[in-house]
């Protein structure tokens, strides 16, 4: 992943408006954003779903953590503490929260870092707090 470099130049409005619509749908609210479309995607950690993932890994990870929480998709809440953008450069930080299936807890603080161009997000790095929760083992290979 190549990240861009800052331009200050670049649309600060523009670039937390993409931010925002980037948490709305994080939240289950947003429409008509796809971050599997064209969007660099990179996530910390040494897990078999961390490091650089492809639109279709990226979508099977969701996918596969969805399913290992009560109530699936519906089942995951993400909190906004805050949003600061600058140019063409946006940091979003964020709590999850769900319950697992077994009935354990789940609670995440993640950053959110995103480049934006022509009023896209083009590179998503998501760094997390608390990667032991998500040392989920997949029961089939996803890859």
């Amino acid at each position: 992943m190549e990240i861009l470099p800052y331009d200050p130049a670049a649309s600060t409005a523009e670039t937390r408006a993409v931010a925002e619509k980037l948490v709305a749908v994080l939240q289950g609210e947003g429409e008509g954003f796809n971050l599997f479309d064209g969007t660099a995607i990179w996530v910390a950690g040494s897990y078999w779903w961390s490091g650089m993932l492809d639109p279709d890994k990226a979508a099977r990870v969701q996918t596969h953590f969805h399913r290992c929480l009560q109530g699936g998709a519906d089942g995951l809440t993400n909190s906004l503490r805050s949003i600061i953008a600058d140019g063409n450069k946006a940091a979003i930080e964020m709590l999850m929260h769900g319950i697992w299936k077994d009935g354990r807890t789940f609670t995440k603080d993640i950053h959110i870092a995103i480049d934006v161009a022509d009023g896209h997000i083009v590179n998503y790095r998501e760094y997390g707090f608390d990667d032991a929760f998500f040392a989920l083992e997949a029961e089939e290979p996803l890859w």
